[in-house]
């Protein structure tokens, strides 16, 4: 939200960017909003509705223009069958009779009927009734007649019927993250014609140079990639087209950042995460509190913590058996700081869960769902960035571990990684729970001291 943030002569605006696709209906690239206020903390609260207002606005423009995007679409695909019928048949009519609908479709829907002596004056003027259409109906019918007759093809409105097809092998998650860094990407390139290798290269040098980091560019790539395909294999777009073959984001990263990520994810400070677990306790949000101190102290990921259930908590360590990866099953020593808690959570835990009563499974069965959600408003009402995310704290934890001189290998059978050399990583056997005791032992958080109810 701090980004959306803009402060002039001392009051704070929302500052909002008008996505390319629909510049034309808001008549501008950029939205601000006056939120009447110098106080920054009030800034925050009134920006977080000035931007659901505004996405309302982008949602009901978009559908506005979603309906005449499809009816243009559709007429393409009726006038490439004609084409093909007119090369088979020798009938000049077919694709004659398709460009009338064209036209009288674009008329009814730009031209107002208090415009149509204007629009007679205007093909009087240039004897071509499309011309005509376009003068009086402006960028919108434009963009209709060049999406009809094939000269461009918009992407927006094809997104829904990819995801149609993408989502029937997929998990319902992957085809949702899919969906949402296509539509991204369409927003910035809102035609085919737009999409070029030297468009697509330079996008992403601006996303390298925002800070995002070159393994998420790369993931988003292969869903573009998939939705590319996909319209070439329905004809959409031209197959000799490979406008993402060959893209070196690598080698870009290194151009823009010397070898470092200039933005991704950022570890908390020690201090930091002290903060967070005493502001949850504060506010009365012991789960949240214990659920930051487990994750202080483990480095695991919010959903292991979450799916942990008491059977795997012995007197000693917790037995992570569900993880993203293979290397994240392991078994992580107990830190001294959360012995008492974690033996009380086990005596009272309800459903079998270490932390017992996260019923909010949300949209994919996670139980991590609604607590996830909760640690997003504690971070962001204490004013951190949207580089720190629950996620932040394992990064936190490697740190420490780094700084305290433990190897890396230690550290990664500890935080679940797969180990980055032959040796290790495929011959060894793993590290001693003595080894990881000892590391986890040097874990350490200013002013941290976790309650027990």
């Amino acid at each position: 939200m701090g980004s959306y943030l803009k402060i002039r002569s001392g009051h704070y605006y929302a500052r909002f960017q008008v996505p390319r696709d629909i510049r034309s209906a808001f008549g501008k690239s950029e939205e601000w909003v006056s939120l009447g206020t110098a106080i920054a903390r009030d800034a925050r609260l009134r920006a977080l509705v000035a931007l659901d207002h505004f996405r309302a606005r982008v949602r009901a423009a978009r559908n506005q223009e979603t309906g005449a995007d499809a009816e243009a679409l559709a007429f393409l695909t009726r006038l490439q069958l004609a084409e093909r019928r007119e090369k088979a048949s020798g009938d000049d009519f077919l694709i004659h009779d398709v460009v009338d609908e064209i036209l009288d479709s674009a008329e009814r829907r730009f031209v107002a009927p208090s415009e149509r002596i204007d629009l007679q004056n205007e093909f009087n003027r240039c004897q071509d009734r499309r011309r005509a259409i376009e003068a009086i109906g402006g960028e919108p019918a434009k963009r209709y007649l060049k999406t009809a007759f094939g000269e461009s093809i918009l992407l927006q409105p094809l997104v829904s019927e990819w995801r149609q097809s993408y989502a029937l092998g997929v998990e319902a998650k992957t085809a949702d993250m899919a969906v949402s860094t296509v539509e991204k990407f369409v927003s910035e390139f809102p035609t085919a014609e737009r999409v070029t290798r030297k468009a697509v290269n330079e996008w992403i040098q601006r996303l390298l140079e925002a800070g995002v980091a070159p393994a998420t560019i790369t993931r988003q790539l292969t869903s573009i990639r998939r939705f590319w395909k996909w319209l070439q294999d329905r004809e959409y777009v031209d197959g000799e087209r490979h406008p993402f073959d060959g893209l070196e984001v690598a080698q870009r990263a290194k151009e823009s950042t010397n070898g470092k990520n200039g933005r991704g994810y950022v570890p908390f400070e020690d201090q930091e995460v002290t903060t967070l677990y005493q502001t949850a306790i504060d506010d009365g949000d012991t789960a949240l509190a214990q659920l930051i101190a487990l994750a202080a102290y483990t480095g695991a990921r919010l959903e292991e913590l979450c799916a942990l259930k008491v059977a795997d908590v012995s007197d000693k360590a917790f037995r992570i058996a569900d993880s993203k990866t293979k290397a994240g099953i392991r078994e992580v020593p107990i830190h001294s700081s959360l012995k008492g808690v974690v033996k009380r959570l086990c005596q009272k835990s309800t459903d079998g869960y270490l932390l017992s009563g996260l019923n909010t499974k949300g949209k994919y069965g996670k139980r991590s769902n609604g607590i996830g959600k909760r640690f997003g408003r504690l971070k962001t009402k204490l004013g951190f960035s949207d580089r720190h995310v629950f996620h932040s704290i394992r990064k936190t934890v490697t740190t420490q571990l780094e700084r305290a001189y433990v190897p890396e290998n230690v550290t990664a059978d500890i935080v679940g990684h797969e180990k980055p050399r032959i040796t290790y990583g495929t011959y060894s056997g793993g590290t001693s729970f003595e080894q990881r005791q000892k590391a986890i032992g040097k874990l350490r958080y200013p002013g941290l001291e976790v309650k027990v109810e």
